[in-house]
């Protein structure tokens, strides 16, 4: 599972983006029915979301997201990031810009000094 979840990160920054999904969905059928046993929840939770938004759109990947932030929120300041950046890149790609609440939201990252996962995500093509 971990080498799934990190080649597939792997390939997001490479630009590689039809492997990354092609392992995103190995990970995906691999966890079926034990997704509370995935070992980096967090990533696996946000290609999840990479690749839902591929598959079916960004409309279709926002209850996940909205989800995914309620179960990190307050206990998991990495993973809440994570899907910080998720909801951002989702508004991105519907309204072509942050919105007023992403911009508020991804202000966490310098608070929190987490600017090298920032660094990351802008790698990955989820922030600009």
């Amino acid at each position: 599972m971990e080498f799934l979840l990190g080649y597939a990160c792997f390939a997001l920054e490479t630009g590689d983006v039809t492997l990354a999904l092609q392992l995103t969905e190995s990970a995906e059928r691999l966890a079926w029915g034990k997704e509370r046993a995935v070992p980096n929840a967090g990533l696996f939770d946000k290609l999840r979301v990479y690749r839902l938004v591929h598959t079916s759109g960004p409309d279709s990947a926002r209850p996940l997201v909205l989800e995914c932030q309620q179960k990190y929120r307050n206990r998991h300041p990495f993973f809440y990031l994570d899907l910080i950046a998720c909801g951002a890149w989702l508004d991105r790609l519907s309204l072509g810009r942050y919105s007023p609440d992403s911009e508020r939201a991804l202000a966490l990252f310098d608070k929190l000094g987490a600017r090298g996962l920032r660094a990351i995500l802008v790698a990955q093509g989820i922030l600009v």
